[in-house]
């Protein structure tokens, strides 16, 4: 949708604020060579977009372009610009600078009356895949509990350099229980501890190395607290079981051998990292279901790592929960394939 310049105006003045930074998450790569293409695409793959062909009733065929959120959130009305988290540290040097210097003369135009975007207005790229980059990383799967670190991290940069008064959340698939991670357990604050069981080993590396990434107590409670809604979308709250006979007896030994890290969506694992909810589908009580939106709806067929292998061994995305209420399930939407 395209606006004049009057509504334009208006657009921005009754948005403001909302306006503030988006934080995307991608989903699970299975494969190393999975990882290195992710690794290797700024954005993640958030940037691709789809053409779709319909019959129109002439019988002609009419094309449908469907732009990418990235594409049409950095396009007028919505003005966000694009930032990309350096790994698990966060916001680089340059990244923060930037967005500084882009709302000081955000903020120096409106001053002088003319139209500006809010400079709060970011999306921002999580690329928590580079820590296991052979490129960007050291090669190896740090874990969830490292990726979710890496999202506090993130969202603290944002803050302080936008100033913004809170931030959203939108995951894809695994992407979902990464930010869960982040929102629900506690002992990810202290990468030291051994109630990790040394899974946040690459944190503490990164901490020797540059001790000023370190994220005390009351910035864990402020990150978390900024937090305005949380979105997810394929993502496989409860679990996700293999479809019988060959994969539930390949799962485990494969991932065993491989360090694939399919265990992160069995529920003894989400258990483990998500911080020891009741149920793995289980918010815990640490942050709001009303705040949470969650579209699921996934098959077999929606299984694309491993070039498709995966349908054979995870084949059936258990998000079975609730409606809204003070369980802290998340909740499920109504009518959507489970």
């Amino acid at each position: 949708m395209r606006l004049i310049g009057s509504q334009l105006i208006a657009w921005r003045n009754a948005k403001a604020h909302l306006l503030v930074p988006i934080v995307y998450l991608r989903g699970f790569a299975m494969t190393g060579g999975e990882i290195e293409e992710t690794s290797a695409d700024p954005f993640n793959g958030f940037n691709i977009g789809s053409t779709l062909l319909r019959t129109a009733w002439t019988g002609d065929a009419a094309r449908h372009v469907f732009e990418s959120p990235v594409l049409r959130l950095s396009q007028p009305p919505y003005g966000y610009r694009v930032a990309f988290s350096d790994g698990i540290r966060g916001l680089d040097n340059d990244q923060k600078r930037e967005l500084r210097e882009t709302g000081e003369a955000l903020a120096a135009e409106a001053a002088g009356a003319v139209p500006a975007e809010p400079p709060v207005a970011v999306l921002a790229i999580y690329r928590y895949y580079d820590a296991a980059s052979r490129a960007f990383g050291a090669g190896t799967r740090p874990g969830m509990e490292t990726y979710g670190w890496g999202l506090g991290r993130l969202i603290l940069d944002l803050l302080n350099t936008t100033n913004a008064p809170g931030v959203y959340l939108v995951a894809h698939s695994m992407g979902g229980l990464v930010a869960r991670t982040f929102l629900q357990n506690e002992t990810v604050l202290d990468d030291t501890s051994p109630a990790t069981g040394g899974r946040c080993s690459a944190v503490a590396a990164l901490l020797e190395r540059e001790p000023g990434l370190r994220i005390s107590p009351p910035e864990w409670a402020r990150a978390r607290a900024s937090v305005r809604r949380f979105f997810t979308y394929g993502t496989p709250h409860n679990g996700i079981s293999g479809q019988g006979g060959l994969g539930n007896s390949l799962l485990g030994p494969i991932d065993a051998l491989l360090g694939l890290e399919v265990s992160n969506f069995e529920r003894q694992r989400m258990q483990e990292y998500l911080g020891g909810p009741p149920e793995a589908n289980s918010l815990g009580g640490r942050f709001s279901v009303r705040n949470t939106f969650c579209l699921v709806g996934t098959a077999a067929s929606d299984y694309p790592a491993a070039a498709g292998f995966s349908r054979r061994l995870a084949a059936t995305a258990w998000s079975r929960s609730t409606t809204p209420s003070y369980t802290g399930r998340i909740p499920r939407l109504p009518g959507v394939r489970h």
